[in-house]
C-alpha cells in the first residue's frame, strides 16, 4: 500500500512539472488553455493528497474551472476576431507573397485564421538562453531541496496556536477560523483583488460590449435548456450548503461563488437569463457589496475590540456567516461579468501602422540588439 501511495505521489509530481513546462513552452493557445485546465485539476488532486481539502476544492472550482472557462472564452473571442481579420481568398498577405504568387510559387504566409490565436511572433532569443535557464533552475531546485532536507525537525507551531484558540473564533473549522477571523485581512484583500479586476475590465469598455453569445445565437436548444433548468436549482442548494458548512467542514464562500457563477453562465448561455451588464447599478452594487460590508464590519467593531477585523465576543459566528454569504454573491456576480460582459476586441488602430516597431516612446530607433541607430528630436 505504501508503495502505491509513493507511486501516486511521484506521478502527480511528474504530471505537474510536465504540464507546467508544456504550458510555458507551447505556442498554440488552445493547447496551452487545455493544458492549464489539466494542470489545475492535477494540482487539486495534489492538494487533496496533502490533506488540504479546502485548497483542493478552491483549486478545482476556481483555478481549473472558472479560470479555464475564462481562458476558453478569450480564445473563442480571439479566434472569431481572427476570422474577421483573415485576408480574402487568393489575396497575398505581403509584397513577398505577391512576388511568390506571381512567380507560380506557394505563398509563404499562412492563410489559416488560427494565425490570430497562435503565438508565432515571439523572438526565440539566443541559442544559449534556454539551456542556461534550465541549468539555473536545476541548480536552484537542488539548492532548495538541500536546504529543506537540512532543516531541523520541530513540531509546527501554527496548528497548535489555532487549535488552542479555535473556540474564540466562533467556528469549528480551523481554515475558516484563520481566513475569516484570525487573518481576515487575507480574505479581505482577495475580495479586493477581484473587485479591482472587475473595475479594470469595466474601464477598458469604450462603448463596445460583446456578450458571450450574440443575440442571434440564442436559439431554442431543448437539451441545453432542460439541463440548465435541472442543474441550476441543484447548484443553488449546493452553494448555500457550502457557505453554511464552511464553519465546520471544508467548504466556503469562494467555492460557493464559483458554483453560482457557473449556474449564471449556464442561464445566460441557454438564453434563460439576459446577460448581465456592468452598466446596471444593481450589478455594480452586488459586485462591491462583500468588500464594503467586510470593511464596514471591521471598522464598526474597532471601538470594542481595539483591532481591525476582530469581532466582539459572541458575534463571531453570525458575522462570519454573513460575510461568507455576501462574498459568495459578489464572487458569483464578478465572475459572471468577466465571462459574459467584457469589452469587445478592438479593431487595429490605423495610426499604429505608422509606428516604427523598432522605436521607443522617446523617438529613438533601435536595432534588434538594442543599439541606438538614430536619436530622437529631443536629443538632437
Amino acid at each position: 500500500m505504501i508503495g502505491i501511495l509513493w507511486a501516486l505521489d511521484g506521478l502527480l509530481v511528474f504530471l505537474l512539472l510536465a504540464l507546467a513546462a508544456r504550458v510555458l513552452t507551447t505556442r498554440d493557445l488552445f493547447e496551452a488553455t487545455v493544458l492549464f485546465i489539466a494542470f489545475g485539476l492535477t494540482l487539486a488532486l495534489t492538494w487533496a493528497r496533502l490533506g488540504a481539502p479546502d485548497l483542493a476544492l478552491a483549486e478545482a472550482a476556481l483555478g481549473a474551472g472558472v479560470t479555464g472557462a475564462l481562458l476558453l472564452n478569450a480564445f473563442h473571442r480571439l479566434a472569431r476576431q481572427g476570422e474577421t481579420w483573415e485576408r480574402e481568398p487568393g489575396a497575398p498577405d505581403s509584397e513577398e507573397d505577391e512576388d511568390r504568387t506571381s512567380s507560380g510559387e506557394e505563398p509563404k504566409s499562412p492563410t489559416s485564421p488560427t494565425l490570430a490565436v497562435t503565438d508565432t511572433a515571439l523572438p526565440t532569443g539566443a541559442a544559449w538562453l534556454r539551456p542556461a535557464l534550465l541549468v539555473t533552475a536545476a541548480f536552484a531546485l537542488t539548492g532548495l531541496t538541500a536546504l529543506l532536507l537540512r532543516l531541523p525537525e520541530r513540531a509546527p507551531l501554527l496548528p497548535s496556536l489555532v487549535a488552542e484558540r479555535l473556540g474564540e473564533s466562533g467556528v469549528s473549522n480551523p481554515v475558516t477560523a484563520v481566513l475569516l477571523n484570525f487573518r481576515a485581512y487575507d480574505t479581505l484583500l482577495e475580495v479586493a483583488v477581484l473587485v479591482v479586476a472587475m473595475v479594470v475590465v469595466w474601464s477598458l469598455d469604450r462603448g463596445s460590449r460583446e456578450f458571450a453569445r450574440d443575440p442571434e445565437e440564442l436559439r431554442e436548444d431543448p437539451v441545453l435548456e432542460s439541463l440548465t433548468r435541472l442543474v441550476v436549482p441543484l447548484v443553488g442548494v449546493t452553494a448555500v450548503y457550502l457557505v453554511w458548512a464552511g464553519s465546520y467542514a471544508p467548504a466556503g464562500a469562494f467555492q460557493a461563488g464559483a458554483l453560482l457563477a457557473g449556474a449564471g453562465v449556464l442561464l445566460v448561455a441557454a438564453g434563460i437569463l439576459r446577460p448581465l451588464s456592468a452598466a446596471l447599478p444593481t450589478v455594480r452594487f452586488l459586485g462591491v457589496l462583500a468588500l464594503a460590508v467586510f470593511v464596514a464590519v471591521g471598522l464598526a467593531a474597532l471601538p470594542w475590540t481595539g483591532t481591525l477585523l476582530a469581532y466582539p465576543e459572541g458575534t463571531e459566528y453570525g458575522i462570519i456567516l454573513l460575510v461568507e454569504a455576501l462574498i459568495a454573491i459578489s464572487v458569483a456576480v464578478i465572475l459572471v461579468e468577466l465571462f459574459v460582459d467584457v469589452p469587445a476586441v478592438p479593431e487595429a488602430a490605423p495610426q499604429l501602422a505608422e509606428v516604427d516597431p523598432t522605436g521607443d516612446p522617446l523617438g529613438r530607433v533601435l536595432s534588434a540588439d538594442g543599439a541606438t541607430l538614430r536619436r530622437g528630436r529631443e536629443d538632437e
